[in-house]
C-alpha cells in the first residue's frame, strides 16, 4: 500500500517478500555490484552539479541480536558485547545521498575509518566541506 508509486516505476504488481529480496541478495549482490548502483545513484542526483557543498562522515554501531536491551535488562539477562558491526558513511548533505561506506567489527574507534572515506567520497564526487 505504501510502496505504490515506487512499484509502479518498477512494474511490479506486488511487494516482494522479504525472503525473495534477502535471496536475492544473498546470491546476486556483490560488493562491485553495489559500488557500480551507488555510483549510478550519485551520478543520477548530480545532475550538473560539479561538486558538493557539504559531505558529512558519521558511524553507528549496530548490535547483532534479536533481542532489545530493553528485554535484557527486564529478563534480568545480560549477553555481553558480542556481535557488534560497525557502519562508518559518507553522505552527501544536501540531497541525503550514500557516497561511501565501511563495515566491519565493532566496537571500535572512527579515526581510523575517516581518511578512506573522506578519499572515496571524494573521488565519487568532489566537496567544498567535510563534517565528521
Amino acid at each position: 500500500r505504501l510502496s505504490g508509486q515506487l512499484r509502479r516505476v518498477l512494474g511490479l504488481r506486488a511487494v516482494p517478500d522479504h525472503a525473495t529480496v534477502w535471496r536475492f541478495a544473498r546470491h546476486h549482490v556483490s560488493s562491485d555490484l553495489l559500488d557500480a548502483a551507488l555510483t549510478e545513484t550519485v551520478r543520477r542526483a548530480r545532475g550538473g552539479a560539479e561538486r558538493a557543498s557539504q559531505i558529512a562522515l558519521d558511524s553507528t554501531g549496530l548490535f547483532l541480536a534479536h533481542t532489545s536491551r530493553y528485554f535484557e535488562w527486564r529478563a534480568k539477562r545480560h549477553r555481553g558485547q558480542r556481535g557488534w558491526l560497525k557502519w562508518a558513511f559518507a553522505m552527501w548533505v544536501a540531497p541525503q545521498i550514500l557516497l561511501a561506506q565501511r563495515v566491519r567489527p565493532g566496537p571500535c574507534g572512527d579515526f581510523t575509518d575517516l581518511p578512506p572515506l573522506a578519499s572515496a567520497a571524494a573521488a565519487r564526487m568532489p566537496f567544498e566541506q567535510l563534517l565528521a
